[in-house]
Order: C-alpha cells, then structure tokens, then sequence
C-alpha cells in the first residue's frame, strides 16, 4: 500500500482550516493542522512532511517567515502561500515554490477551500 502524503496545513480561521482539511483527507492526504506559523513550525520539525499549505498574513508571525524558516530547515519541501490580499511584499514570493504557468505558488483566499484543495492538489 503507498503511504499517504502529509500535508501540513497552517491556516489561523478555523472555519476554512477544517474545510480545507476535510477536502484534502478525502483525497488521501494525512492532514496536520495548526493555527499559527509557531505551531506549523513545530509540526514541520517534528514529522515528515510532504507539503506545506501556509497562510500569509497571521497573527503573530507571518508566513513568508515562517516559510523561510522551513525552506532552511528542508528546502526540498513545496510550500504553498495562500493570502487575502491582492499583493504580497517582494520578500515573501522567494519563499514558496514557482510553478511554471504561475510564476510562484499564491493563491488568494478569497477562492472557495475546494480551490485550495484543488490547486494544492496540483502542486503536490
């Protein structure tokens, strides 16, 4: 049997972290959730991940730090951003992983979680 892929999923409003989860475990994915960057960053270090789904702005610190964080700590590990704004600082795009037809891996949340789960879906 192939093991399931896990996908850490870090997302501060909990009404789209449980749908965007359940979407995913539909799909397969073993889904590790948390509410802040500290606690995704305590997820990354402590199991084996295969992808990060990461949301920009959080209370706290924001995701382009903690995606550099992760990329120092396992740089082969595809992260994806997700944000509610229109633009991110120059900074953050680095950190998260290009996709050929995209140019970097942002998705705004504004789409429906099925449009997360669907463009993570493709990335990983």
């Amino acid at each position: 049997m192939e093991k399931q892929k896990a996908i850490i999923l870090c997302i501060d409003d909990a009404a789209w972290l449980e749908a965007c989860k359940k979407l995913l475990e539909i799909r397969g994915y073993e889904v590790l959730s948390a509410q802040s960057e500290e606690q995704g960053l305590g997820l990354f270090v402590s199991h084996p991940i295969d992808a990060v789904v990461l949301d920009y702005k959080m209370p706290g610190m924001n995701g382009d730090r903690a995606a550099r964080q992760m990329k120092r700590l396992k740089p082969d590990v595809p992260i994806l951003m997700l944000s509610g704004y229109s633009e991110l600082r120059p900074n953050a795009l680095p950190c998260v992983d290009a996709l050929p037809e995209q140019g970097g891996i942002v998705v705004n949340r504004r789409f429906d979680p099925g449009s997360v789960a669907e463009t993570a879906l493709s990335i990983f």
